[in-house]
């Protein structure tokens, strides 16, 4: 995996204010969507994978302006809306999605310390 160059940009005006909503590219949300389907499964590996396309989607994100709570709230919104997320037991449904959650939030939440953006 490439590291990322990351400017730290600061607000000069008004108009670089942070934004409230994170828009996640179509093509990074299909990319999302298949590791979430993979994580839901239980496949080899997702759960790593999953952190590592999060936590570059969440600095891209977050180096673009938005909050770290506009992130998390629409990484979160992914896991929590994925089809692989509605399987017949609703306590297993639960728990995979409670987990996928946390591993989000852990992953923006980290992102933003080391980008020194407060929570």
């Amino acid at each position: 995996m490439s590291r990322l160059h990351v400017e730290r940009r600061r607000p000069t005006s008004s108009v670089n204010v942070a934004a409230d909503v994170a828009t996640i590219p179509p093509v990074a949300m299909r990319r999302l969507s298949n590791q979430i389907g993979r994580a839901y499964r239980g496949t080899y590996g997702a759960k790593t994978g999953l952190r590592i396309l999060v936590s570059t989607m969440a600095r891209q994100l977050l180096v673009g302006g938005s909050t770290p709570q506009a992130v998390a709230r629409a990484l979160e919104e992914c896991v929590l809306n994925h089809a692989a997320q509605s399987t017949d037991d609703p306590q297993t449904r639960a728990t995979d999605s409670q987990m996928l959650v946390e591993v989000t939030r852990e992953c923006v939440t980290g992102v933003a310390n080391e980008l020194g953006v407060s929570f």
